[in-house]
């Protein structure tokens, strides 16, 4: 399991922490420059002990250079970043507001390189390894690759045939790196051919082209699990497919979610499923294990009870998946187009 994301809202009530940072964020954040390689990240009024006090446990955890000023009048305190730390300010509170809320976390800047090297490395499975055991340890999340410019340079290179590099998009797909709800809708008829086209072809004598031809089936094989290909004609999946639904079995009626539960249909509001699924994705984050949550747990309630037991069922169903990976699927099929 990750290691536990330290959370600097202990000390205080947690929906005053996430109003205080979602109006930082709105306001300042980073992005109100003050002055010349000067930003404004926090801005308190000095005579609010309790935002007071949210500032500066949250700014004790920092893991940039910071400055924090008083204005003119000393009414308010304002922590402050230069343009060199400014970039690892802005993502680091962003995402502290993610964990406070339990939303889906971004991938840190520091990682990013790591996409553009698929692209054109020559030894793209050791890349895609390393975003893997990234992923392992909880420093990226399920979903990390979704910028749609670079999903399709992905299925691109597909099209080269290099043996190396089918097995290193074979790898992204099962640690669940790629958003497929943006592959799915940069999925082309060509790159499903691709794939039929190498299943087809007869099995090659030389082990590297071999390895080509197996992960060029296992990545089918997902695409068909997640109807990105059609099970029954074996051809591209319509666009109005939420390959995440498919994947986790979810069904919908209107602005229901049914949740299929020992063999008994559960309906819940989708609004109320993705609040429960954002409770126990920041409990998770805080370091709880599902398998030891019952009822006696402070934080549950009657409306969080069916999505955990739901999520729990599809654990056992799958036990590759982590607690996380999960929780990204089942928010993306009840939201596609929410923010990632």
């Amino acid at each position: 399991m990750p290691t536990p994301v330290q959370d600097p809202a202990i000390a205080v009530d947690d929906q005053k922490a996430i109003g205080f940072l979602g109006r930082q964020l709105d306001q300042y954040g980073g992005n109100l420059e003050v002055e010349p390689n000067v930003w404004a990240l926090l801005v308190v009024a000095n005579e609010d002990g309790m935002e007071t006090a949210i500032a500066e446990e949250l700014m004790a955890r920092a893991t940039f250079a910071y400055e924090r000023r008083e204005s003119e009048d000393g009414a308010w305190g304002v922590y402050c970043v230069d343009d060199d730390n400014r970039p690892a300010a802005v993502f680091w509170l962003n995402d502290t507001h993610r964990i406070w809320s339990g939303e889906i976390r971004s991938m840190a800047p520091a990682y990013l390189s790591l996409l553009r090297e698929l692209e054109s490395s020559p030894m793209p499975h050791r890349v895609a390894k390393n975003l893997a055991d990234l992923h392992a340890k909880g420093e990226i999340i399920a979903g990390a690759i979704r910028q749609p410019e670079i999903v399709r340079s992905l299925l691109d290179r597909l099209h080269v045939r290099e043996p190396l590099y089918f097995s290193a998009f074979q790898i992204l797909l099962e640690n669940h790196l790629i958003d497929l709800m943006v592959m799915s809708k940069k999925l082309e008829n060509e790159d499903v051919e691709l794939e039929n086209d190498l299943i087809r072809g007869s099995l090659s004598k030389d082990p590297f082209f071999q390895a080509r031809q197996t992960a060029a089936s296992q990545i089918r094989s997902y695409l068909i699990r997640c109807h990105m290909i059609n099970p029954i004609d074996q051809q591209k999946g319509p666009t109005t497919n939420n390959p995440y639904a498919s994947f986790t079995e979810l069904r919908f009626a209107g602005d229901e979610v049914i949740l299929y539960i020992d063999g008994i249909d559960q309906t819940l509001g989708k609004s109320d499923f993705l609040n429960a699924l954002r409770m126990i994705r920041k409990n998770v984050y805080r370091g709880a294990r599902l398998e030891d949550i019952n009822t006696e747990t402070p934080w549950m309630n009657e409306k969080t009870a069916y999505p955990l037991r739901f999520i729990r069922q599809q654990m056992s169903a799958n036990p590759g998946l982590s607690a996380l990976d999960l929780l990204y699927m089942l928010e993306r099929a009840v939201d596609p187009e929410g923010r990632p």
